[in-house]
């Protein structure tokens, strides 16, 4: 082959390897970039997920004393006391007053309810609901439901407060919280809107953002585990799918192929030189 074919080729190829592992350096360190924050974000997250939970479990506990100090006695006065409960924290699907034979008598005026008056925790048709009952009862302390679906695609907790007086067990605050409400208020407070997120609870999903149609091409980019009630909850970040196409966006591919032109030219000319001479 001759001389001024040999040196403008490999004078391209190096030239266009330099380039493209330049660019590539430069895509790596975009998506180092994403990783941090969403390492950082996980962690914020789940942070604030456990300590919104906790100030829920913290304002039924306040419920429950104050009862078990001055029981209420109508249905005017338990709805007065927990729309303040209601009002101060969302993530509430509803509060409600069961007596010891595991009848709802007072129920909060939120929408979407799982039950009605009369409803009764101990029917064994809802096995989740007579698990987690049966065992307020039995050990006098609260108890809390595995994930519990309380409505269609959404999933919730059922959580049993025993109400003590005089060392007996007079009835049960019982709430149901929401995990989506919970999660969108907690994401709803500056988080990113290029990330996507994924919670689990022992590992069953209990909150996810990507709707069925997205593909997620990414990887996860971070997590993070928190304790919430007697277990962790998982938050896992990941780049939407837009977000994913713009890691190699059309200008950064632009100038690739301008460099490459570039290249191409520098190689040309030293090819016209060489046979000049």
């Amino acid at each position: 082959m001759k001389k001024s074919l040999i040196i403008p080729i490999l004078l391209y190829f190096v030239l266009s390897s330099i380039l493209i592992f330049v660019w590539w350096i430069f895509e790596k360190r975009n998506i180092s970039e994403h990783k941090n924050i969403a390492t950082i974000l996980s962690e914020q997250v789940a942070l604030r997920i456990g300590d919104n939970i906790n100030h829920k479990l913290s304002n039924m506990d306040v419920f429950r004393e104050e009862w078990e100090g001055s029981p209420l006695k109508s249905k005017d006065e338990f709805t007065e006391r927990v729309e303040k409960i209601l009002n101060s924290t969302g993530g509430f699907h509803s509060i409600n007053y069961i007596d010891t034979e595991g009848n709802i008598v007072f129920l909060s005026e939120s929408k979407g309810h799982l039950w009605g008056i009369q409803s009764n925790m101990l029917d064994p048709s809802d096995q989740a609901v007579y698990d987690t009952f049966s065992l307020a009862r039995k050990t006098g302390d609260i108890a809390i439901s595995s994930v519990y679906e309380i409505s269609k695609n959404r999933n919730g907790y059922i959580i049993f407060f025993p109400i003590k007086i005089d060392g007996q067990i007079s009835g049960y605050l019982n709430c149901v919280l929401s995990v989506d409400k919970i999660v969108n208020y907690c994401l709803s407070r500056g988080s990113f809107k290029e990330y996507v997120y994924y919670i689990d609870d022992l590992q069953n999903e209990i909150y996810s953002n990507i709707n069925a149609d997205q593909i997620i091409t990414s990887e996860i980019l971070g997590s993070y585990s928190v304790p919430v009630f007697n277990r962790f909850w998982t938050v896992y970040v990941a780049l939407t799918p837009w977000a994913v196409k713009e890691l190699l966006s059309f200008s950064s591919k632009i100038i690739l192929i301008f460099g490459l032109l570039i290249v191409f030219w520098i190689s040309w000319t030293v090819k016209s030189f060489i046979e000049l001479k």
